[in-house]
């Protein structure tokens, strides 16, 4: 009975700590991002919101301690790199986005400069047709 107890409030201790670590981890912020799309011949306003949604689902994921502060669709950026961004990862469509960040004092996952921002950041996303956007690459 006394060891059944145990596990018990172990079982309870280690779901609340991983609780816990959820709520108060490092994560990449998106609350304040300033978005802009901008007009386009290539892709609907929906389109381009959709792949927005995923470029800021993986900062929040993948960022930690950073705080993304733009996110745009720039159309000549995107004509000018489209098709072989297409070619490399036979899709039927793809996209390039471009963000602004700023690296908290923690240098997030250390890959990046502690305390610095970065500008003109890259997002290439790609689909199939009638598929969702999905990230392949990001960086300058």
């Amino acid at each position: 009975m006394r060891k059944r107890v145990i596990l018990i409030s172990l079982a309870i201790l280690a779901a609340i700590l991983v609780i816990l670590g959820a709520l108060f981890i490092d994560r990449g912020d998106t609350k304040q991002v300033i978005e802009k799309i901008g007009d386009s011949d290539l892709f609907t306003a929906e389109e381009i919101e959709s792949a927005m949604a995923a470029v800021k689902k993986e900062f929040r994921k993948s960022f930690q301690d950073c705080t993304l502060t733009k996110l745009w669709y720039d159309e000549n950026i995107c004509k000018l790199e489209q098709e072989d961004w297409k070619t490399q990862y036979h899709a039927d469509d793809a996209i390039v986005l471009l963000s602004d960040f700023e690296v908290g004092r923690s240098g997030g996952d250390k890959s990046l400069n502690a305390g610095s921002a970065y500008k003109n950041w890259e997002w290439i996303l790609v689909r199939n047709t009638g598929g969702e956007w999905e990230i392949k690459t990001w960086g300058y």
